[in-house]
């Protein structure tokens, strides 16, 4: 017995890894070198605390819920991540296992700890989830707006119909498209268009609420997903939007198109194609001339108005197709026409264009 001890105690005093014996009150009844240099303190400050006293206190409950069950006899021994405190107040990081020594007749003894050291481990793991998330950010942000990008706009679309659909709430849909912007790209080049879209951008994005999203999905083009927002309450942040667009340039406007969920469609496929007809609708019918220091002006249409279909009718020149299983951002591009003749075709099939973009 005596020779086992020896043993013991030798494996125990230079073990690389630290040891303490433990009371089955918490207290430390003696601790090795490695588990006095890990934890910054002597044998002799450790055996006058309890582990209680030197765990980080979001890690203590559940510890303390497998000490019990050791004492009962539902666990043999338990494993447990948890943090340390030191004397200087910074914490590290163990990898502990514990084990309890029973006296002959089985009744508790006292504990073995053995604690590993590690904190480079878990800094690593913490850097690895702050790449990680930085990664996954950027997979869903438009790279030049910072706003989102087309993928996360259907996603927080698809969330925010499937929220709606099972609380009865409301939602409302813009598609926005940028007027002046494409004049800017041809006067003064796309590097000076990009730096105004970006502000634009920006603009959009600063008056939405946290709920909201705002989005770039291709080109000039911005979708807003409202959540618990109606047909006016998505009006009202549209000619937010204008205002605050306005004062970002000279001469740029927006054309909005609204749809709300769900009368403007049960799905999102519908509620999409009908806030796209409604932006063909609200679009000037031919590209802003050069700035001339006219207020610019917001064309919106909505497809939940009242007089939306009986417009939408009239412009035959919209009716097309929506490609459900399209992933691709120009989807949302109206047609516009190319070629000799397009421009009066358009004008042919829709001789009341100018009334289909009064407002709503």
């Amino acid at each position: 017995m005596l020779e086992a001890w020896e043993r013991f105690h030798g494996a125990f005093v230079s073990a690389p890894v630290g040891m303490a014996l433990v009371g089955l009150d918490g207290g430390f009844l003696s601790a090795n070198h490695a588990l006095c240099a890990l934890l910054g303190r002597s044998e002799k400050e450790l055996t006058a605390l309890t582990f209680q006293t030197l765990t980080h206190s979001d890690d203590l409950s559940a510890e303390l819920a497998l000490v019990e069950r050791v004492l009962k006899g539902e666990l043999d021994r338990y494993e447990l991540e948890k943090r340390y405190l030191k004397p200087d107040g910074s914490i590290v990081w163990g990898l502990l296992c514990v084990s309890l020594v029973r006296g002959p007749e089985r009744e508790p003894v006292h504990f073995v700890a053995q604690i590993q050291d590690i904190s480079v481990r878990k800094e690593a793991e913490q850097e690895l989830r702050r790449y990680s998330d930085h990664l996954n950010e950027l997979a869903l942000q438009d790279p030049l707006t910072g706003l989102r990008n087309y993928r996360d706009f259907h996603a927080a679309l698809d969330r925010e119909i499937e929220r709606a659909r099972r609380h009865g709430g409301s939602l409302s849909v813009v598609l926005v498209d940028v007027e002046g912007l494409a004049q800017i790209n041809r006067t003064r080049g796309h590097v000076e268009g990009d730096h105004v879209l970006r502000e634009v951008g920006r603009a959009v994005a600063g008056v939405c609420r946290a709920c909201d999203l705002a989005a770039r999905v291709g080109g000039d083009k911005l979708a807003l997903v409202l959540p618990e927002t109606g047909e006016q309450g998505a009006e009202e942040v549209t000619e937010r939007a204008r205002r605050a667009v306005a004062e970002v340039e000279e001469g740029l406007s927006l054309s909005h198109g609204i749809a709300c969920w769900p009368a403007a469609g049960d799905s999102k496929e519908l509620l999409l194609r009908r806030a796209d007809v409604a932006l063909h609708i609200a679009k000037p019918s031919r590209p802003p001339e050069t700035p001339t220091g006219t207020a610019s002006r917001a064309r919106c249409a909505c497809a939940s108005s009242a007089s939306w279909r009986s417009r939408a009718t009239s412009c035959a020149w919209m009716s097309r197709s929506w490609d459900s299983s399209s992933t691709d951002a120009r989807s949302f591009a109206p047609f516009t026409g190319t070629g000799p003749g397009s421009a009066s075709r358009r004008e042919r099939s829709c001789p009341s264009r100018r009334r289909c973009v009064t407002g709503c």
